[in-house]
């Protein structure tokens, strides 16, 4: 926010003299197991992304993409919680390559299971 100076000229042109100042929020630190998009000093009313790096996900609550605000703080951004895709050898025979399956594991602890076919050696 800029002071304008305090007496106005009939041309307009002490609207020239306001000045602006830009609102740093500085940069976001990168959440355990994640990384910030871009890396650097951000400013109002920019906006960042939170990445998580591979087996983890975005928790529900909180922003993937917090902004800069006006007070030079950011919005509340997501964490990186255990979680994703993850293959599992359940178990190996004669004959058989593998029983391969995929399970997710939500941030609620719930998981989803999805068998591979078995393939004959």
């Amino acid at each position: 926010t800029g002071t304008p100076i305090s007496r106005p000229r009939a041309d307009f042109s002490h609207i020239l003299d306001a000045r602006c100042d830009p609102v740093s929020c500085g940069s976001l630190l990168p959440p355990r197991y994640g990384f910030v998009e871009p890396v650097g000093e951000v400013f109002f009313p920019g906006i960042v992304r939170i990445r998580c790096d591979e087996g983890f996900v975005l928790s529900e609550e909180g922003s993937a993409s917090p902004r800069c605000l006006a007070n030079g703080t950011f919005e509340l951004g997501k964490t990186c919680i255990s979680g994703g895709l993850t293959t599992i050898v359940i178990g190996m025979s004669s004959g058989e390559i593998a029983n391969l399956s995929r399970t997710l594991v939500s941030e609620r602890g719930a998981m989803h299971m999805s068998s591979l076919r078995l393939w004959p050696w």
